[in-house]
């Protein structure tokens, strides 16, 4: 455990927000997960995003210490989380950090998110994601730009083994400062871009984060495990298919120089022309169309499949 300070005034308080869409059980798991942290001051602020199952009832039913929002109607995870932070930054959150659903904490994951946030001045700390057993490491931070191409290089050497400097963390399980949040809130009125609605909106709060000198690490010791996309219908599902597509086109646009905007269009549409052999009519489909919004600008909920 992550020594921290020795009154509890001194700690900081965090908020977490877990967002819900018609998957109470996974969110219970992922509460019951975060009831085990050994960090000794946080609130928990549940989101339901317009269920149209039974997850109300159920969440509500199932006990536990954590205020629930209901927003009405599925406003993608980028609105959702909107919403969280909205309410964790009202109660007085010195840090909020944002959980999947479909993900788990280790006891230790906030208490080791909070402690490398603070040795390294960072305003956004990432968890090491891990498979639902660890016994596979799916996520360890990435290097910008190369992610949006898909390659993964090795992070820049830091001055701690427990973290490194990063160019991206993942959305699963991300620590984001209140001061980072503020800003972001002056400047664009709002924290996740609404019209990424799901995808890629952790990379441009990175991406914007950094571009105002704000720090960016993962924190190797603080452990997540994911259950790769369940959430949203589990990897490869044509709804993860169209919003990468779209998403990363969106990523290019607003962070590329225009020499690596002109490098990356070239290779983007090929490249997703090439991988259609590999997949189902139904992904295919997905491809297209996100394709197609991305280069006309369409944003926000994909029509098709209302989210």
């Amino acid at each position: 455990m992550i020594a921290l300070a020795q009154t509890t005034y001194q700690i900081p308080l965090v908020s977490i927000v877990v967002l819900n869409w018609n998957g109470w059980p996974m969110t219970k798991d992922c509460l019951k997960s975060i009831e085990a942290s050994d960090y000794p001051n946080y609130r928990v602020v549940v989101v339901d995003n317009g269920s149209t199952d039974d997850s109300v009832v159920n969440l509500q039913a199932g006990g536990g210490d954590f205020e629930l929002i209901e927003t009405g109607q599925n406003l993608g995870f980028t609105g959702g989380c909107n919403v969280g932070i909205g309410r964790a930054l009202a109660q007085g959150a010195e840090y909020v950090v944002l959980l999947n659903n479909d993900a788990r904490a280790a006891p230790e994951m906030i208490s080791r998110m909070v402690a490398a946030a603070g040795k390294a001045d960072a305003a956004i700390c990432g968890a090491r994601v891990m498979d639902e057993v660890g016994a596979h490491i799916l996520f360890d931070g990435e290097r910008w730009p190369w992610n949006i191409f898909g390659l993964k290089l090795p992070l820049a050497s830091s001055q701690s083994e427990q973290w490194s400097d990063a160019d991206r963390v993942d959305g699963c399980a991300m620590l984001l400062r209140r001061d980072l949040l503020e800003r972001r809130l002056l400047e664009n009125g709002h924290i996740l871009i609404p019209g990424f609605f799901m995808y890629c909106e952790e990379t441009d709060l990175c991406r914007y984060g950094i571009h105002k000198g704000y720090r960016c690490i993962v924190a190797h010791d603080a452990i997540a495990y994911h259950g790769l996309a369940k959430s949203s219908g589990g990897g490869g599902n044509p709804r993860s298919y169209y919003y990468l597509t779209r998403n990363r086109i969106y990523l290019a646009n607003r962070w590329l120089s225009l020499p690596w905007r002109i490098i990356f269009h070239i290779y983007y549409l090929p490249s997703r022309l090439i991988l259609q052999f590999k997949r189902t009519r139904a992904a295919r489909s997905a491809v297209w169309q996100g394709l197609k919004d991305g280069y006309l600008g369409v944003d926000g909920i994909w029509k098709r499949h209302g989210g």
